[in-house]
């Protein structure tokens, strides 16, 4: 869907602050569909401010290419703590589960019951919450990334077969049938989330696409605790009622399943808090490993390319190669894509002609002169999900 470089805004007096900058792959740019609705979700997304959601900082187009400029976490993502626990056979201690689960449930939480100034719920889900968008900072705090673009990635998912490898493993069953898709969908992928930090053993993924739909709709969904004993019987309780695979049964809101899940660390003497996972992962990144120590980008700051970022000092937003060297069509209707950061005073900021080559070189020399470009309308966010109300704190193992 994209390619992810890291790079650094630059402002006045010495200021630097990294950030990742993602930009889609040019062959999506021939799919008005898709670039609908990742423009309309990357709108929302920039909206929201959390310390558990990795901000959205700017977001344009380059030609026919869009580009999204959020926070640069340096961590790693928890496929590595999955990896690493399988490797060695040692389980994720429950303390360090508790904490990036209940991390998880915040951030999903605020995302669902978001409402912009006038009150208004905004209906936000990500809908491809799994190992790969929660990264680990230094601090052991939880980072999720990738609200915002997640609704246009599930549409890629039906369409390119080598996306749906690593993902589909973790959608809800109404998800992978194209039924209604809300906030208890993300509660599922949660709990799947959960049942694999426990057990360290994927749940439904398979060899085949065709065998992982087969599972998430057929196979047993064993406790967490047949794999790891140290699960106590009520946090099996709570991880399975985030997988019931009829909606209605399961967990209803992101907050019920935290609040499920400090009822059961405080009923079983679990403390936890973000220093338990960043000593944890301390002891992952000191361990020699196949994966690395850490998210390792590109660095678009570096090399040849060192100017194609710059930022003027006369600016403070995000410069990035070919912005406002011509005019782009369908000025009045992309206005609402140019000013989706203005809620955060943000501004476009381009290069200047004499950078041109230097622009080519880190987006190729055709980034600017694409002609299929599809305008795309400034429209409502998409239909609000249905007010949510948090269940009474659950009497586990009562």
């Amino acid at each position: 869907m994209a390619t992810v470089h890291r790079a650094k805004k630059r402002g006045i007096a010495g200021f630097e602050r990294g950030v990742a900058l993602k930009r889609m792959l040019p062959h999506l740019a021939d799919d008005a569909e898709f670039i609908n609705s990742f423009v309309r979700e990357a709108k929302l997304a920039s909206l929201l401010v959390h310390p558990n959601i990795a901000q959205i900082y700017d977001f344009g187009r380059v030609g026919a290419v869009y580009y999204i400029a959020m926070e640069h976490v340096d961590g790693f993502d928890v496929r590595k703590m999955l990896r690493y626990s399988n490797r060695h056979k040692e389980p994720l201690p429950l303390n360090v589960v508790m904490s990036v689960m209940c991390e998880l449930c915040d951030a999903l939480e605020y995302a669902h019951t978001f409402v912009d100034e006038h009150g208004q719920p905004q209906g936000i889900v990500h809908r491809d919450v799994s190992p790969s968008n929660l990264i680990v900072a230094q601090s052991g705090h939880l980072k999720v990334i990738d609200f915002g673009i997640a609704k246009a990635n599930v549409r890629q998912l039906h369409t390119e077969s080598g996306r749906v490898k690593g993902k589909l493993g973790y959608m809800s069953p109404e998800a992978v049938t194209g039924r209604a898709f809300g906030p208890v969908s993300d509660v599922f992928s949660a709990g799947v989330v959960a049942h694999e930090l426990l057990t360290a053993h994927p749940l439904f993924s398979a060899k085949t696409d065709y065998d992982t739909l087969i599972r998430i709709h057929e196979a047993e969904i064993p406790p967490p605790s047949r794999r790891n004993a140290g699960v106590p019987a009520a946090l099996d309780e709570v991880v399975l009622a985030a997988l019931a695979r009829d909606p209605e049964r399961r967990l209803q809101t992101a907050g019920a399943f935290r609040e499920a899940l400090e009822y059961v660390a405080e009923q079983a003497g679990i403390r936890f808090s973000a220093r338990d996972v960043a000593e944890w992962r301390a002891k992952i990144a000191t361990t020699e490993d196949p994966w690395g120590t850490r998210t390792s980008l590109p660095n678009v700051s570096s090399g040849p390319v060192s100017r194609a970022f710059p930022f003027p000092e006369s600016r403070n937003s995000l410069s990035l190669p070919g912005m406002n060297q011509r005019p782009l069509p369908d000025q009045a209707q992309l206005r609402g894509t140019n000013e989706m950061a203005r809620p955060r005073s943000a501004t476009q900021a381009g290069l200047a002609d004499d950078e041109k080559a230097v622009a080519d070189m880190a987006w190729g020399a055709d980034a600017d002169k694409s002609s299929t470009l599809h305008p795309i309308p400034d429209q409502a966010v998409p239909p609000q999900a249905p007010a949510l109300a948090l269940p009474q704190r659950p009497m586990i193992g009562a």
